[in-house]
């Protein structure tokens, strides 16, 4: 019963918690060449000028990303 109680609980949080699109762009220092990758998720762990943490919706992974002269991304609220 009190596994059942738990997992309800969470549900009903999951359906107030928003979800976001996070959009990262790479630059490439030998050819100088763009990136773009899009991930998809609930929350960010960490989000500072030169620090990403958060974990991906779709393949349930941690994606942390770091960079000594700042990170250049964009996250969009779904």
């Amino acid at each position: 019963m009190k596994k059942f109680l738990k997992r309800l609980w969470h549900f009903i949080v999951s359906l107030f918690t928003h979800e976001f699109e996070i959009t990262i762009y790479r630059q490439s220092t030998t050819t100088g060449n763009m990136y773009k990758s899009v991930y998809s998720a609930k929350r960010i762990m960490i989000r500072k000028d030169k620090h990403l943490k958060f974990r991906d919706w779709n393949s349930k992974k941690v994606v942390e990303v770091r960079s000594s002269s700042g990170l250049e991304y964009k996250i969009e609220e779904k």
